[in-house]
Parts: C-alpha cells; structure tokens; sequence
C-alpha cells in the first residue's frame, strides 16, 4: 500500500492553524495550583477595615493571545463571601483602561487550603498583545468584605499595586500573588485553508479509487 497520499493528508492538517489550544501565558502557582496559604494581600471593604482595599499584580503577555481563563490563590477572611476581578491595561506602574471583569463567590476560608483555586473560565473578547503589561485587579464583592489574595511559593516578585480610597500605591519587586492566566492562539481556519483541505482529500480519494 503506497502510504504517500496519507502523508500529504498529515501535512495539510498539520498546515492549519491552532484552533482553541488553552494554555497558560503566565503562572506562578505552584505544583497542584499550589500557594501560600498563610500569607496574602488585602482586598476589603470600608465597613471591613475602615478602608477600601483593591490588590493589583502585573503580568507581561508572550504574544497575541486572547484569554480564556484565569485562575486565583483567593481566599474569605469574613463578610460577603466573593469578590471582583478585573484585568486592565497598563498606564505606566498602575492600571488604565479595565478590559473585562467578573464576580466570583465561595472563596475557600483564609488559611483553610494551600490549593483550591477561584477559577473564571468561558472567557471570550479579551485579546492581548505580545510584550505588553497587563494588570489582574482584584476588588471587594461590597463595603463588608475581607478577602485575602495569597502569595504565590514559587519565588515570584514583581509589580504589586495597592489602591486604598482610589489612591494607588506602587510596589516593585514584591512577591506576586498567585494567579495564572490562559489563553488560545484565538486563531480559526481562513476559508481558503479549508479549501486548500478539501481539495488535497478529494485529490487523494481520487488517486486511490483509481489505483484499484
């Protein structure tokens, strides 16, 4: 049996692009989504600690990705059980324009696990650009919350911003918290790559009917 029309077959498919592949383009959760369950910034409320209290990491993206997933070390202290998350652009050290954002409820308690994530997925939108700063927002569900946004224990640092009453303070080199992010390729087949597909199997199906 000549094997030839089936190895051009592969090679066509190989050729399309990446449809929908989810992977990660920055994480620093540890083994299992793994995090330091003991040591965490602040998000809160102002009827929680007198003030309102966003927690800010920032992550560069390694191409044109768009997201499709984000998972967090986020973990209750009291109040409303829940919190939002946002993912923003980068004006200068602190976030610009917000880019998309979700409420997300039944956060495990503080200090209760070292590894179940808060996992947002069914992004869809959301496109990133290679060597660009993004920041991942992490806000109070409402006043009476206290929340808890875990270090991460794989020896992160970078840039951690704090917002306290709508003033954003700016933190280098600080352990980050831990998140990761996922993403696709976002790419689908062009019509004519679907073409060009269709014609090599109708060519091959054509030769082999032949051959017999």
């Amino acid at each position: 049996m000549n094997h030839k029309p089936l190895l051009i077959l592969f090679i066509l498919m190989l050729s399309l692009p990446a449809m929908g592949d989810n992977f990660p383009i920055f994480s620093d959760c540890g083994p299992g989504n793994s995090y330091d369950g003991n040591n965490a910034y602040v998000v809160a409320g102002a009827g929680a600690l007198g003030d309102t209290i966003l927690t800010a990491n920032a992550f560069t993206s390694s191409g044109d990705y768009a997201v499709t997933q984000i998972d967090l070390g986020l973990t209750w202290v009291t109040g409303t059980n829940g919190a939002i998350v946002s993912l923003w652009t980068e004006n200068g050290t602190v976030p610009g324009a917000e880019l998309g954002s979700w409420a997300v409820f039944d956060l495990p308690p503080f200090g209760s696990t070292s590894d179940q994530v808060v996992t947002i997925s069914g992004i869809i939108g959301i496109e990133l650009a290679a060597g660009t700063t993004y920041f991942l927002v992490v806000a109070p569900a409402d006043s009476s919350t206290w929340d808890a946004w875990n270090w991460n224990i794989t020896g992160a640092t970078g840039l951690v911003d704090q917002q306290i009453d709508g003033v954003w303070s700016v933190y280098p080199g600080s352990t980050l918290s831990a998140f990761d992010v996922l993403a696709s390729t976002g790419t689908t087949p062009e019509p004519s790559a679907l073409i060009l597909l269709g014609t090599g199997v109708f060519a091959i199906l054509r030769r082999v009917r032949n051959k017999r």
